[in-house]
């Protein structure tokens, strides 16, 4: 080929690098169109609304959903009740909601009580899970700093989500929805936002108590205290018990309350726009917020739940989204909660995450890097004993550890380790013993050392 006519060649590649482009997005386009399309409704799916409601109760089947949720999704969680004092709580198949539970059972909620549901079934539920991961028989009375990091790796995200749902309670529930009914004073929205400020600046003095438990942990080679216990993975939890115990009480009013006024203003099914409204309030929450290293979204949140509640309804609300946001469920899939709940889960089954996915702290990976000190390096580092003291120090942390965390349910009984017989033991390892007898060095030098040097001996010995 002619110089000439490559240059022609590739004028034209060039001219037509638009037109191919155009044409691969088609076919990806057109895989992703077919793939959403292969998600549509029951046959027997008539008259359903944006939130997959029937607009009449023409079929009791709601009353005999079968849930999707797995064996580790169902426990039971003591929780501050109304009078102050702790209850049991049980994460069952059914939804959680005190107010709405009889409703769920017998099928006769409508869209309104399923609007609150779609965020406060996430919220309850992901409240359960964190106060059992806090527990002393999984958390421990002492944690070691990787139940900690998972734990506030999830709090983290979490926190971005309740900033999310605070928004949709606004923008969409208040100020789009119950403003027109012209019901509701106007204190009640002031008095929203005061306790939306409330709950994000308890919010933020929990995220702080992360380092406080790592430097009691690292702090833990100085106790000499015979029971090894965390006062702040204690004040953790009461923290926590009172922050759910106020969001609890906060959905149950609103449970209460909001349902009877939008469906006796806006009628039997949802307004079209519902949804949109509240993806973007969220989106719009989402950006002004600290979005965090897991990039939480409240759709793949209320995605998620909504699967294990009721997965046919599920498929009917993907299906009412927007285009683009069904493409982005069709090519990623809803396992975005999913991968977060795994830091709870790995401090409930025992099993500690890979290190390389948690967030770097100087000071949580202080003991660690001091327990990898071997006695090579040992050798190499100055020689004023300091590498020796870090050594003992870590030693002694994880004897703490372990006497601290010996009555674990996830520790194994019949197992006879190092750590095990280290927490069981009552006699230190080693002991310092200020009784004179170094000044016995001396005695042990080689016979005629000091003539070799030309000197006398010393009568007083001189510590060595």
């Amino acid at each position: 080929m002619s110089r000439r006519g490559s240059v022609g060649a590739a004028v034209g590649a060039v001219k037509n690098a638009p037109r191919e482009f155009a044409r691969r997005a088609s076919g990806v386009y057109e895989t992703a169109s077919a793939v959403v399309s292969a998600i549509s409704p029951p046959k027997d799916v008539v008259g359903v609304d944006v939130l997959g409601i029937h607009s009449e109760p023409v079929l009791s089947a709601q009353a005999s959903v079968k849930s999707a949720f797995e064996e580790d999704d169902m426990f039971e969680v003591d929780v501050v009740g109304e009078g102050g004092d702790l209850s049991p709580m049980i994460a069952g198949p059914g939804i959680t909601s005190p107010v709405l539970r009889d409703g769920a059972e017998n099928g006769s909620l409508d869209w309104a009580a399923e609007l609150l549901l779609l965020t406060h079934e996430p919220l309850r539920r992901d409240m359960l899970e964190m106060q059992r991961a806090l527990q002393a028989q999984y958390f421990g009375n002492l944690p070691e700093s990787w139940r900690v990091r998972s734990f506030f790796r999830f709090f983290g995200a979490w926190c971005s989500l309740v900033s999310q749902q605070h928004a949709v309670e606004v923008s969409v529930h208040y100020d789009w929805l119950v403003a027109p009914t012209r019901k509701m004073q106007d204190e009640h929205r002031s008095e929203l936002l005061s306790y939306h400020r409330a709950i994000e600046l308890e919010l933020l003095g929990i995220s702080r108590l992360e380092k406080r438990v790592i430097d009691e942990l690292r702090d833990a080679a100085d106790w000499t205290t015979s029971e090894p216990w965390s006062e702040e993975a204690h004040v953790l939890r009461e923290r926590m018990q009172g922050l759910c115990s106020q969001i609890r009480m906060h959905l149950a009013t609103q449970e209460s309350l909001l349902p009877e006024l939008l469906r006796g203003h806006w009628g039997k099914v949802a307004p079209p726009q519902l949804v949109t409204r509240t993806l973007d309030a969220a989106k719009k929450s989402q950006a002004q917020a600290a979005k965090g290293r897991e990039r939480a979204k409240l759709l793949d949140w209320v995605l998620h739940y909504l699967q294990k509640r009721d997965p046919e309804r599920c498929n009917v609300f993907v299906i009412q989204l927007p285009m683009m946001k069904r493409i982005g469920l069709a090519f990623k899939g809803t396992s975005g909660h999913a991968r977060l709940l795994e830091h709870l889960r790995n401090i409930v089954m025992d099993t500690q995450p890979d290190e390389s996915g948690l967030p770097e702290d100087s000071a949580t990976h202080e003991v660690s890097d001091e327990s990898r000190v071997s006695g090579a390096d040992m050798g190499h580092k100055s020689a004023d004993g300091s590498a020796h003291e870090k050594q003992r120090r870590a030693g002694m942390v994880n004897a703490v550890l372990a006497a601290a965390n010996a009555r674990r349910v996830d520790v194994p009984l019949n197992e006879v380790g190092a750590t095990r017989q280290l927490a069981e033991s009552r006699e230190p390892l080693h002991t310092f013993k200020m009784d004179g007898r170094w000044a016995e060095r001396t005695d042990k030098m080689p016979d005629g050392l000091f003539k070799k040097l030309g000197i006398d001996r010393p009568e007083a010995p001189r510590r060595l």
